[in-house]
C-alpha cells in the first residue's frame, strides 16, 4: 500500500466533507485510519455512512488530543501500512489530485522523505481566504529553514506527506504542547534530504474557529503556545546542526507577544528572564520593546 491517511477525529461538523475529499482521490491506493478521540459527537455514525473498506475506525477510551495531540498522531502512526503517511484532520480538505501530484514528486525525488502540497486557507463555508506562496519544487533543509518564517506560508501538518519508515526511525512526529510548532519541527526534521513541493494548491486548511489555530483564545492555550515556542527554540538548538534560524526566532518572539497578555507580572518576569538567558533578544532595544508591549497590553486591555 502506498499511502495512509491518519485521521484523529473529535469534531464532526466537517468530518463528512473531509472524508469525502480523501475518498475522491484520483489515486486509489490508500487507507484511512480514523481514530475517534473519545468524542461526544457521532464520529462512528458518519464513518459508517461511507461503506468503504479503505476506512478503518477505532475509538480511544479517553481523550488524548486535548492536551497531547501529537501522542494521538503517533499512536495512529504505529498502525499505518502505507509507504507514506499523511495526518488528515476532521475539517480540512484535499483536492482530488492531491495524491497524484504528490506521487509525481515521490517518483522524481526518491531520496526525499517529506513532500508538501501547496495550501490555501478557506473559511467555515469553504470560501477561499488566501493561497500560500508558490515554493520551489525542491528545497534543501537550509532553504526550508529560511523559508518557514514567511508570513505568506500556511503551515499545517495536513499538507505534508512523510515517508513512513523514515518518520518512524526519527521517533515519530515531534511532540509540542497542543501540537503547536509540531508541524514545523517535524517538517524540518524530515527535510534532511530536502523537501519537494507541489506547484498548485492541492490542500485546503479550514479556518473554522474550532481548531487550535483559529479557535477562541483562552489563558491555558495561550500559555501552552508560549511553552511550545520555548520548546521549539530548544529543539532547533539541538537538531539543526548550527543552521541559522534567526528569522524563525524573530517570528516566534512576535507570536509570543500575541499570547503573553494572559501572564501575570510574575509569570511574565519569569518568561523574560528565560528569553534573555536563552538568546532570544537581538538588542537592548528589542528587550525594552518586548517588556513595554506587555505593559501596554496589561494596562489597556
Amino acid at each position: 500500500m502506498k499511502y495512509t491517511f491518519i485521521l484523529p477525529a473529535y469534531k464532526t461538523h466537517f468530518l463528512r466533507e473531509s472524508l469525502r475529499s480523501i475518498l475522491d482521490q484520483t489515486v486509489r491506493d490508500f487507507e484511512i485510519l480514523v481514530s475517534d478521540d473519545a468524542s461526544p459527537e457521532p464520529v462512528k455514525s458518519i464513518v459508517d455512512e461511507f461503506h468503504d473498506n479503505r476506512i478503518s475506525y477505532s475509538r480511544n477510551s479517553v481523550n488524548i488530543g486535548s492536551k497531547r495531540l501529537v501522542d494521538h498522531w503517533n499512536q495512529i502512526l504505529a498502525k499505518a501500512a502505507g509507504d507514506f503517511v499523511i495526518v488528515a484532520s476532521d475539517d480540512d480538505l484535499y483536492a482530488p489530485d492531491f495524491l497524484e501530484k504528490i506521487g509525481y514528486l515521490t517518483e522524481k525525488y526518491p531520496g526525499t522523505d517529506v513532500f508538501a502540497g501547496r495550501c490555501k486557507e478557506i473559511d467555515s463555508e469553504g470560501r477561499k481566504l488566501r493561497a500560500e506562496v508558490r515554493h520551489p519544487e525542491f528545497m534543501s533543509q537550509a532553504e526550508l529553514l529560511a523559508d518557514l518564517p514567511s508570513s505568506e506560508n500556511i503551515l499545517c501538518i495536513g499538507s505534508c506527506v512523510f515517508r513512513t519508515s523514515a518518520l518512524r526511525k526519527a521517533g515519530g512526529f515531534v511532540q509540542m504542547p497542543y501540537a503547536w510548532k509540531s508541524d514545523s519541527a517535524t517538517r524540518l526534521m524530515m527535510a534532511k534530504n530536502g523537501i519537494a513541493c507541489t506547484d498548485e494548491p492541492v490542500f485546503s486548511f479550514r479556518m473554522s474557529g474550532e481548531n487550535i489555530s483559529s479557535g477562541k483564545v483562552n489563558p491555558e492555550m495561550c500559555k501552552g503556545k508560549i511553552k511550545a515556542a520555548l520548546e521549539f527554540k530548544k529543539w532547533m538548538d539541538a537538531n539543526l546542526g548550527g543552521l541559522p534560524y534567526g528569522n524563525i526566532l524573530k517570528r516566534l518572539e512576535g507570536e509570543t507577544r500575541s499570547y503573553y497578555q494572559v501572564l501575570s507580572p510574575v509569570e511574565f518576569c519569569k518568561l523574560y528572564r528565560t528569553l534573555s538567558s536563552d538568546g532570544w533578544f537581538r538588542s537592548m532595544r528589542n528587550r525594552v520593546s518586548f517588556a513595554a508591549y506587555y505593559l501596554r497590553k496589561k494596562l489597556f486591555s
